[in-house]
């Protein structure tokens, strides 16, 4: 009789929602490598925006310096956006994280039933074992006793 685990199905379950939440975390990192990676960009592009001197030809004209301001408020309220995205994105990572932890969690005490269960089960097994070992070990013995028993009857007569 093999040991069976009541609660495999169960176990299989919570096993299949801890890939998909760990896929759900992995798409939430990715997420938020993208926009990291968008805002490191950005502010390269910042950056070289203000080292850019602007003056071209000697002359500063005011409506390149209205362009550039403006290019340059733009440029910030990108990356202001930008950093309030990724600030969802790394709350929507935790989120997932923490739904993760709590999936495994529950998969990991289903595990450690089962670890229970059959080691409990393996100590009954083995302690039938040794009863039916027992048992069968008094039989023979009372069979050779009863057959020296009817062995030395047989020759005093």
């Amino acid at each position: 009789m093999a040991f069976k685990f009541r609660l495999e199905k169960v176990m299989k379950v919570r096993q299949r929602a801890v890939e998909q939440q760990s896929l759900k975390v992995a798409a939430a990192e990715q997420v938020l490598v993208q926009l990291t990676g968008e805002r490191d960009r950005l502010d390269g592009e910042i950056f070289r925006f203000m080292r850019s001197a602007g003056v071209q030809r000697g002359t500063l004209a005011v409506q390149d310096l209205l362009g550039r301001t403006s290019w340059h408020q733009h440029l910030w309220e990108r990356r202001d956006q930008l950093t309030g995205t990724m600030a969802e994105a790394q709350v929507r990572v935790d989120t997932e994280r923490v739904d993760l932890n709590r999936l495994w969690r529950d998969l990991e005490v289903l595990k450690q039933l089962k670890r229970t269960q059959k080691e409990a089960w393996q100590a009954e097994m083995a302690a039938r074992e040794n009863r039916d070992l027992d048992e069968i070990g008094q039989i023979r013995a009372d069979r050779q006793r009863r057959e020296k028993v009817s062995t030395d009857l047989a020759h005093t007569a």
